[in-house]
């Protein structure tokens, strides 16, 4: 939630902050309903000019009294001196049920008693307008439900002033420097903590949030605030992959919040003083000579970061009084203790639900928000935790996923795994939509003993041999056992159901995993690179890849599938996943054409709005429906606005591709940033002191597409540039020409390189490789270019395997994440499973094992359907 303020003198300041205790009215006939009343003139044209059928968000402010219409173009901005209706109308159960409403009052920091007041009262009347429908948020500053902020796609800005203070204009946008601390396991918890070194430990992940101070109109800096456009992440030697997931992918968001715009920067605990020395200036400081940040153990245990606990509360008037009595809590909620006949509130650890049965008495009805707030005030809760009220028979999802035993609610994404270890719970558990895909159990196998696994995971793994397996630690789920009984997939008594697909499938499989294998050793290893399918695009000779054109195709099918998916409370994540995975590059592209002229949407922008859908699973969802050259320009432009720039990543790209293919890149960078290729990058490797580096001089040169295209090779042309590549590099006592070794490698065509390569080794007196040669003569980033062209060069599908390798080990700081993706959704319809095959039999591990142990969920179902394919010869995994 990004965060204006600006200055202004006391008189436009409110006297006090709300008492949140205050927001509700205990009942009618005080004088502040009869103004409001009075205000209205016994009537509220803002309720008349609603269709309550239309879908869609209106807005409220409320000013003297009466509900004003907020602009449109301001919807997602809220002033903290004032308070806001928001209706939200849609279609129940995923879009395809009945209209249904959600109103929510939003109360400022600084909104008067009478503002909030009268918004509290209005949502009560435009309730009554609904026929009493509605399910009511009441919803602060400082507490926000996750229903309201999905809304405005998690991107709510709240200004300094209001209406009341007569201050209305932000004169530039900048945010609170913070220090956010990533703690938990299973369960993983954010907070800000003091802005020190002091509060950093080796358990743990934080971010830095910070930028550029952030200065007033009259160009006085703002104490605390910066222009936000620097994350920094420190991950301590310690800290769980929870918690370096977590971290990762709140940076990620806060980064998409603010439209792309910050750097970005991992450092990790343990590099040397020199590598952190950026960080700790941003910090404001690092640990004195002979100090160091608090240990692992000293920043206390992870197992203690816990959910606040469970408790269902009745409000009943049976007994002639009404009153709130404790019915359960903990492990001992459940659903039949529920009844229509009274209110009951659910406080499911993150939020206070009020929940009014059908036949709950006029009077109970009445009270049930005030309740919520006295059961805040009893059990010591924070005063600011979002309540929301809610009818029988309503759209009440995330009250019936509260009473589940061991799922994980698709309500809360990012908050962490939650199961229990009851198998027998779980055996005796109702699969309803939410449980179905979350039921999880504890195994020895491949993973190690006590690995934690969802099913849904589990089943779609396509190379787990059951023979392998060690067998479970515990008793066999009923998911396991009904999957064995439908006989889907390899299954092992010890072990339980381990594979999507059948011993034959998986053997299969291997066969013709081993056929690739032995067909790229006779034909394509080190051969030289070739072209893929008449396009320019390299590859090794006799490979091939993992997705071809699905048949019977229909785009608009596929469209309105995905719009689906996305409809309504919650998003189906598996038809998305499957829907684009089956599909090639081609008909991916025509499903986000059809999105927009069928379905009448941005394809991107619900991707985007879609509150479960964030972090690395948005950014491959996003990858997969952008073509070739607008996903490389936007992967360049990402690598260039980092706080150095991604070298890695940049020359992955660049390295790597024909002179036409850069080009068409180049105007896709054009066309998306309103920016120079070339131009940003001389900008990205240019300093004061000396210039255009030698990197930056070969990426120059690579983007001017001076590079011949392969052709017949000269000979004595080979031989010539070999021996000034020698006599450049090698030769020398002291020092290189890098200039000449920029030059030849960026202008000669990829298969004349392979023949420079081979006819250098005439030169030195111990024939050394060119490679080799460059690796001894050159040094950092010039050096990893220099060598991956030849690599290119030499095996293009090899190379891609190496890389992928180097990826999953952590090996590519900062680049981790974004080189799997594209390296396997770019090379998916290449040469992506004779990669597979090169991985297995150069690393002794398959491809989808490495995937599986190093990637989330949903993410992880996306890399994996892309590198099984959708080719029936390579055993594809069920989807039954």
């Amino acid at each position: 939630m990004a965060k204006q303020q600006a200055d202004y003198g006391g008189g436009m300041q409110k006297a006090r902050k709300y008492d949140i205790a205050e927001t509700n009215i205990a009942g009618l006939g005080t004088p502040l309903e009869k103004a409001i009343r009075e205000a209205a003139a016994g009537h509220e044209d803002a309720w008349k000019k609603i269709n309550p059928k239309k879908c869609g968000i209106t807005i409220w402010r409320i000013e003297k009294f009466l509900v004003v219409p907020w602009p449109k173009k301001k919807y997602g901005k809220f002033f903290n001196g004032d308070s806001y209706i928001v209706l939200n109308t849609y279609k129940s159960k995923g879009g395809k049920g009945a209209i249904a409403w959600d109103v929510h009052f939003w109360i400022g920091s600084q909104s008067t008693q009478d503002e909030y007041g009268t918004a509290a009262y209005k949502t009560v009347e435009l309730d009554d307008y609904l026929g009493g429908a509605a399910t009511q948020y009441r919803e602060t500053e400082q507490q926000m439900s996750r229903k309201f902020q999905a809304l405005f796609n998690n991107r709510i800005t709240i200004m300094e002033g209001g209406i009341e203070s007569g201050f209305n204009h932000v004169e530039e946008t900048c945010y609170p420097k913070r220090l956010l601390h990533v703690k938990g396991g299973m369960n993983t918890v954010v907070k800000s903590v003091p802005i020190s070194w002091k509060s950093l430990n080796s358990g743990d992940s934080f971010i830095l949030d910070t930028g550029s101070p952030a200065k007033d109109a009259d160009g006085k800096v703002k104490e605390g605030m910066t222009d936000g456009m620097l994350l920094l992440v420190f991950h301590g030697s310690s800290a769980s992959p929870m918690e370096k997931v977590k971290a990762s992918g709140l940076a990620q968001a806060i980064d998409d919040e603010r439209n792309g715009e910050p750097e970005r920067e991992t450092y990790h605990d343990g590099q040397t003083l020199a590598e952190l020395e950026p960080f700790w200036k941003a910090l404001g400081g690092g640990p004195p000579q002979g100090q160091s940040i608090m240990t692992a153990e000293e920043g206390g245990s992870d197992a203690d970061v816990k959910v606040g606990e469970k408790r269902l509360l009745k409000v009943s008037d049976a007994s002639g009084k009404i009153s709130m009595e404790l019915v359960a809590k903990g492990d001992e909620l459940s659903r039949n203790l529920v009844s229509s006949d009274d209110v009951f509130i659910l406080d499911d650890g993150y939020e206070v639900m009020v929940w009014v049965g059908l036949g709950a008495s006029s009077k109970e009805r009445k009270e049930a928000l005030n309740f919520a707030q006295q059961y805040l005030n009893e059990y010591n809760e924070p005063s600011d935790k979002v309540i929301s009220r809610m009818l029988e028979g309503g759209d009440n999802e995330q009250f019936e996923a509260a009473f589940e035993v061991g799922v994980m609610s698709t309500a809360r994404p990012g908050d962490g795994v939650k199961f229990s270890g009851d198998i027998n719970k779980i055996r005796g558990l109702q699969k309803t939509k939410a449980a179905a895909g979350s039921v999880s159990a504890t195994y020895a196998g491949s993973g190690g003993p006590g690995v934690a696994v969802d099913f849904d995971a589990l089943y779609r793994q396509p190379c787990a041999d059951p023979k392998e397996w060690k067998g479970r630690t515990k008793p066999e789920s009923s998911y396991s056992k009904e999957m064995q009984e439908k006989s889907l997939g390899a299954y092992s008594a010890a072990s339980g159901w381990v594979s999507s697909l059948t011993e034959e499938q998986r053997k299969a499989r291997q066969r013709r995993i081993e056929s690739l294998e032995q067909k790229y050793i006779e034909e394509g290893k080190d051969a030289g690179a070739t072209h893929f399918g008449g396009t320019d695009i390299l590859v090794s000779e006799g490979a091939e890849g993992s997705l071809q054109p699905a048949p019977g195709f229909d785009p608009v099918k596929d469209a309105e599938g995905l719009r689906a998916a996305m409809k309504g409370l919650g998003t189906r994540k598996s038809p998305m996943v499957a829907i684009l995975t089956g599909k090639s590059l081609g008909q991916r592209i025509e499903i986000r054409k059809a999105y927009e002229e069928h379905v009448g949407r941005n394809l991107f922008r619900d991707i985007e709005s879609e509150w479960q859908i964030g972090g690395n699973f948005e950014r491959i969802l996003k990858v997969l429906i952008r073509d070739p050259y607008e996903r490389d320009a936007h992967f360049l432009y990402k690598a260039m606005k980092m706080l150095r720039p991604d070298t890695g990543l940049i020359l992955e790209i660049l390295c790597t591709q024909e002179a036409s293919e850069i080009r068409k890149i180049g105007q896709a960078y054009e066309i998306q940033f309103k920016s120079n290729l070339v131009e940003d990058i001389e900008k990205e490797y240019t300093s004061a002191m000396t210039g255009l580096s030698d990197t930056g001089k070969l990426l120059v040169a690579l983007c001017s597409g001076n590079r011949a295209a392969n052709g017949p090779i000269v000979a004595e042309l080979a031989t010539s540039d070999a021996k000034e590549l020698y006599e450049a590099g090698e030769k020398k006592m002291l020092g290189c020409d890098e200039d000449k070794f920029i030059e030849i490698l960026s202008k000669r065509s990829y298969n004349h390189i392979v023949a420079v390569a081979e006819a250098y080794t005439q030169f030195p007196k111990r024939k050394t490789p060119l490679i080799k040669a460059i690796r001894k003569k050159m040094g950092g980033s010039l050096r990893v270019a220099l060598k991956t062209i030849i690599a290119v060069s030499l095996d293009p599908t090899a190379y891609y395997a190496e890389r992928l390798k180097k990826a999953l080990d952590g090996q590519l700081v900062g680049t981790h994440d974004t080189s799997l993706i594209r390296i396997i959704v770019s090379r998916a319809e290449i040469d992506l499973t004779t990669i597979e095959a090169i991985f297995a039999s150069t690393y002794g591990e398959a491809l989808q094992d490495k995937l599986a142990a190093d990637t989330s969920k949903s993410y992880m179902r996306t890399l994996l359907a892309i590198v099984n394919g959708n080719k029936d010869d390579l055993g594809a995994a069920s989807t039954a």
